[in-house]
């Protein structure tokens, strides 16, 4: 349910567009599609929806086992990956016309925090409270393979606009950096 805004911004080069409403439960971090016109948002409430970004209409829902933490478009912006809360772990992969689940990739042992797809999609790479990093193949059921070395969760990751690097930020107050075909 999207509502017009009530009053105005604060600022004069800001102006409110919509206010969303639907979830149950607190929003995540989320997403708007490579083009800018879906935003997808990740909720507690175990569902993740797509929202048109120029009506503020609700697309479609995404229902998860569990509460979803965050969300990352294809660069192509036909797929959407999610990635599972205190209660799932999950990193599953969506077809984002349709809101169909194409299949769960396979999961961390505990809250994925962040996901990015390489330039060409064809990399997806995930990090988690777990202290990993993983990267999946999203074309193929296989193994991740997965680059440890933080002390404490890793809170976010960053790739490079050529995909062959890999940033990773921790509680445990380092950046690392990695080269994402070695592993180093």
């Amino acid at each position: 349910m999207t509502q017009k805004p009530e009053t105005t911004s604060p600022h004069p080069a800001l102006t409110l567009r919509h206010t969303l409403r639907g979830h149950a439960d607190s929003v995540h971090r989320m997403a708007l599609s490579p083009d800018g016109r879906i935003l997808a948002s990740p909720s507690r409430d175990g569902t993740a929806r797509l929202w048109e970004w120029d009506s503020g209409r609700l697309l479609q829902t995404l229902q998860h086992w569990g509460n979803v933490v965050c969300v990352a478009w294809s660069p192509d912006r036909t797929l959407l990956a999610s990635g599972g809360g205190y209660n799932d772990g999950k990193v599953t992969l969506w077809e984002a016309g349709t809101g169909e689940k194409i299949r769960t990739l396979g999961a961390h042992d505990n809250i994925v925090k962040d996901i990015v797809w390489s330039p060409d999609g064809g990399m997806l790479a995930s990090c988690s409270d777990d202290k990993m990093i993983k990267i999946w193949n999203p074309a193929v059921e296989r193994a991740p393979r997965a680059f440890c070395g933080h002390s404490r969760s890793v809170n976010g990751i960053a790739r490079s606009p050529d995909g062959g690097r890999l940033c990773s930020a921790s509680k445990d107050r380092t950046l690392r950096l990695w080269d994402v075909e070695s592993g180093e």
